[in-house]
């Protein structure tokens, strides 16, 4: 499955590092790019599922803005969070 998360300070170094050390301690999670405020992702769900991933990102300390799937899931896996994280 492939993602893209929209992520509030990316342009910032630090954020960058911070957010791609919190992902790559994630199994079956590869990060394809970080750029333009957004983080894409490719992941098995049969390791982390997109849920383990934003609940990552939130307790990281980072702010989600949107979240997108740029491939289709199964029914159930994408959960819709707002900018706090929160379902």
């Amino acid at each position: 499955m492939e993602t893209a998360i929209k992520i509030a300070g990316l342009d910032e170094p630090t954020v960058a590092k911070n957010l791609h050390a919190t992902l790559e301690a994630l199994h079956g999670v590869e990060i394809l790019s970080m750029e333009n405020g957004e983080v894409s992702l490719r992941y098995d769900p049969a390791e982390s599922s997109l849920a383990e991933i934003q609940d990552a990102i939130t307790h990281g300390g980072f702010k989600m803005e949107k979240e997108r799937s740029t491939r289709s899931a199964p029914e159930g896996e994408l959960e819709e969070r707002d900018h706090t994280g929160k379902k």
